[in-house]
């Protein structure tokens, strides 16, 4: 079922007079769709007013249905790219902490004489993840080095 979205009103909560007003719409621009045209007429006994009465209102459904669809994908992609975005945040706000925590044992690392790499692996060693240990020393070893 393809049907433009543009014709209908961007709004969820559309009565029925919308989409009977992009049926109509859409058989101005391209006439009826040949299968449920046969339908209909086949429903109607070969009446063809009695088939545009169904045809008209089995198509306003198809797209009311597929708006819907539409409507719900849209929410169910926001949802999820929301769930995402708190996730990612939470983890961002993990990674902060656990720097913030481990920052006075790696800058006594540092007053030590260690390399950067080994202050790196004591780090992993003390559960830091490598990204969050190698940010940690990174910027340990460039606030040392001032600017």
């Amino acid at each position: 079922l393809e049907y433009s979205q543009a014709c209908l009103p961007p709004h969820p909560y559309m009565d029925d007079e919308a989409f009977f007003e992009a049926v109509t719409d859409e058989l101005e621009r391209s006439g009826p769709k040949k299968g449920l045209w046969a339908k209909a007429f086949a429903t109607a006994g070969g009446n063809e007013n009695a088939a545009m009465a169904y045809y008209l209102k089995w198509r306003a459904k198809q797209m009311k249905d597929q708006h819907f669809l539409i409507l719900a994908a849209q929410r169910e992609t926001e949802i999820r790219e929301a769930a995402e975005a708190a996730t990612k945040e939470r983890e961002q706000q993990a990674a902060e902490e656990l720097r913030h925590r481990f920052r006075p044992f790696a800058l006594r690392l540092r007053s030590l004489g260690l390399a950067i790499d080994a202050v790196v692996m004591q780090l992993e060693f003390k559960g830091l993840a490598h990204r969050d240990a190698t940010q940690l020393a990174n910027d340990i070893f460039h606030v040392e080095q001032g600017p």
